[in-house]
């Protein structure tokens, strides 16, 4: 029954319009009366769970990639991108996964990478003839690989919500390989679908202009990743076991 209760109040509600935030809560709030739960423990306990340092990594990543759009860094990483695969069959789509790697290794956020990439490429490549479906789902893929890629939040997240146990560096290094094997299968899938279809080619201007174009560190990225570094360290405390009683002296 309470789930009857749960999912139709959030059903209703979405139904006459109100905003998915409000659905959230006033669902659970009355599943909660529904099951004679104290409504005071439940928001302390709510209120616990969200008060962890480590949760400031996510608005900071999401606002470091909304400097970086703003700054121009962002317009720096997709020229750069652009001199290195640009020239392959389907060049914008290419550019498009190579700017997203790179964009997902600095901000960690898919939906920042999606928002960031997608307004600078989707219109480019949409002017250059790509299908908009081409454009869309190149761009909404290749956002997903930020959830792989250090410095991903939602691996922040998923050792919080493992009460701290599980290192976030750990995490970060299990997750370098699949981001960029994941990365790679994208842009030979883009190169197939590109290929079918004829989308042009991008001029190749040469390693030096590649080079030229190399994004440099900036207070961004550096303030970022110190965050994340202090993050890191105070989720990999481990509170020390006190020592057992035959090992103590007489």
């Amino acid at each position: 029954m309470e789930l009857w209760i749960l999912f139709g109040t959030f059903t209703l509600l979405m139904l006459i319009g109100t905003p998915i935030a409000f659905c959230l809560g006033v669902s659970s709030l009355a599943t909660v009366l529904y099951m004679g739960l104290p409504p005071l423990v439940v928001f302390q306990r709510m209120n616990s769970g969200m008060s962890v340092f480590s949760m400031l990594a996510i608005p900071f990543f999401i606002y470091s990639g909304d400097l970086m759009v703003r700054g121009g860094i962002a317009g720096r990483i997709v020229a750069f991108a652009t001199t290195v695969v640009g020239h392959l069959r389907g060049g914008l789509g290419q550019v498009n996964i190579l700017t997203s790697t790179l964009f997902g290794g600095i901000s960690g956020s898919a939906v920042a990478e999606a928002a960031a990439v997608g307004s600078i490429m989707i219109p480019q490549m949409k002017a250059r003839g790509y299908g908009a479906d081409y454009a869309v789902n190149v761009t909404s893929m290749a956002a997903l690989i930020a959830l792989l890629l250090p410095p991903s939040h939602n691996m922040i997240i998923y050792s919080i919500s493992a009460g701290g146990t599980i290192s976030i560096a750990d995490l970060f290094t299990a997750g370098i390989v699949p981001g960029l094997l994941f990365a790679a299968v994208l842009m030979v899938t883009a190169y197939i679908v590109a290929r079918k279809r004829g989308y042009p080619t991008e001029p190749f201007p040469g390693m030096m202009v590649a080079l030229h174009l190399l994004p440099s560190p900036s207070p961004v990225c550096c303030s970022s990743l110190s965050f994340l570094a202090a993050c890191a360290r105070v989720s990999s405390r481990r509170p020390k076991a006190p020592a057992s009683r035959s090992s103590m002296p007489c």
